[in-house]
């Protein structure tokens, strides 16, 4: 009987974090078009100017032995955007202190380790370049994104847990 409550409570957790780390992609989403439209984003016509998730998706896809068209390129950068913050919504949940009710400290905290995780996974595969080689602007605007994903995710595992 005790071995069922600790497996419903985990599939729980498991669903909470899921569900907070697509509410902390929403936020940083929200954030990235408000960003965008006031820049004039320009559509992505080639690999080359396509989002970095849709950079690391074709690597996969391509070392299965498709060379996707750049058609995929919306279709893979939403796969990749949203399943990776799914995936941290996860690893949220799992830091101790984030259970505490503290949405802005932790979420801010949390979402700058992801912003640090991305330079630390795509400057190795080549989709960014080091840090220090960006505009301080980009490099502010890469964060905004990042702290917003982290402090809605944050804010989604506190409203889940009451």
């Amino acid at each position: 009987m005790r071995g069922s409550t600790r497996a419903g409570s985990s599939r729980h957790s498991i669903r909470r974090g899921i569900l907070a780390g697509l509410v902390g992609t929403s936020y940083m989403t929200a954030v990235q078009e408000l960003f965008n439209s006031a820049g004039g984003g320009e559509g992505q016509q080639s690999w080359d100017s396509a989002p970095a998730p849709a950079k690391v998706a074709r690597k996969g896809v391509v070392a299965v032995g498709i060379d996707p068209p750049t058609s995929w390129i919306p279709f893979l950068t939403h796969t990749m955007h949203w399943s990776y913050g799914a995936i941290w919504g996860l690893a949220y949940g799992a830091i101790p202190g984030s259970n505490s009710g503290s949405s802005l400290r932790y979420g801010a905290l949390f979402g700058s380790g992801v912003w640090m995780a991305s330079y630390a996974q795509l400057v190795p595969l080549g989709i960014y370049q080091a840090p220090w080689k960006y505009p301080p602007r980009t490099l502010a605007a890469d964060l905004t994104y990042h702290l917003a994903f982290g402090i809605g995710t944050a804010a989604a595992t506190d409203a889940l847990r009451r």
